[in-house]
């Protein structure tokens, strides 16, 4: 007698398993890819799984998470339609104002984001890969051109006299979104053989109407979490003053002072000389 093995394909609806969604792509600066980092206008790939046959899927930025005092808020980025099998593959755009102002502007803030998918049949679901989304701070990025139109500027003085006009000091740093202040973590790369590759350095100038004292400056790699500190120009070699200075972010901080150059090394005013880099 034979024996006869039978098996059965058992078809089940897609809502018997769990949804899924997920996101990957990045940014591409100065020709290196910088995985999820984006920016404003940028596209972002999103796939899902586990989702009713040919329903709507609702892609969700949700966020920042890490900047103090702000709370995370949900702004719609597009709508997917699942196929039948419950999946969707397409991309979601970080939209900019689009010349619109008001309660109606849709320019998320930077910081880290999560990515949520949402939809009738299922509760809100999170990609696993949160986002870094930083400034578009280099002007072909954006058509603001931020280091210009916001103070750092050269102004009309003529000749080797732009380099003293007042409009660089006023004010000497514009922010990239607003002045409340941030947290990071990250890490002081050790000094290498080459002088032009200092993280960590005393600076030998400073503006005198704005210093007591010199400044000491780091540049700081950002953990993955605080990538969206550094905005798009820190990744290109011709807006930064040294290759040292590309994907970190530059902490200036007076050397200690009591408020005026002659008590440099005491006072309330700045970092402590035991501080300082040797």
């Amino acid at each position: 007698m034979k024996l006869c093995r039978v098996f059965l394909a058992i078809l089940l609806p897609s809502s018997v398993f769990a949804a899924t969604v997920t996101v990957s792509g990045g940014i591409t600066v100065n020709g290196v890819a910088q995985p999820l980092l984006f920016t404003w206008n940028s596209a972002m790939t999103v796939i899902g799984s586990g989702w009713n046959a040919g329903e709507s899927v609702t892609i969700v930025l949700h966020g920042p998470l890490n900047s103090p005092g702000v709370a995370p808020a949900d702004l719609t980025l597009s709508t997917l339609l699942s196929d039948a099998q419950g999946g969707f593959a397409g991309t979601a755009i970080v939209p900019y104002d689009r010349r619109v102002i008001g309660p109606s502007a849709r320019i998320p803030r930077p910081g880290l984001y999560e990515v949520r998918a949402t939809a009738a049949s299922s509760e809100s679901v999170a990609a696993a890969e949160q986002i870094n989304l930083c400034p578009a701070t280099h002007k072909p990025d954006n058509p603001f051109d931020w280091g210009h139109e916001r103070g750092g500027r050269d102004g009309v003085l003529p000749g080797a006299f732009r380099q003293f006009s007042p409009e660089r000091a006023d004010p000497e740093w514009p922010t990239a979104w607003d002045e409340r202040p941030v947290e990071i973590y990250g890490t002081v790369a050790p000094a290498g053989d080459d002088g032009g590759d200092q993280p960590v350095r005393i600076s030998p100038v400073d503006a005198p109407p704005t210093h007591y004292g010199h400044d000491t400056t780091f540049l700081l790699q950002p953990d993955s979490a605080y990538q969206w500190l550094i905005g798009t120009s820190n990744y290109y070699t011709g807006d930064t003053e040294s290759d040292a200075e590309i994907g970190r972010l530059e902490v200036e901080w007076e050397t200690l002072n009591g408020g005026s150059t002659a008590t440099y090394g005491q006072g309330s005013i700045g970092l402590p000389l035991w501080m300082n880099p040797l």
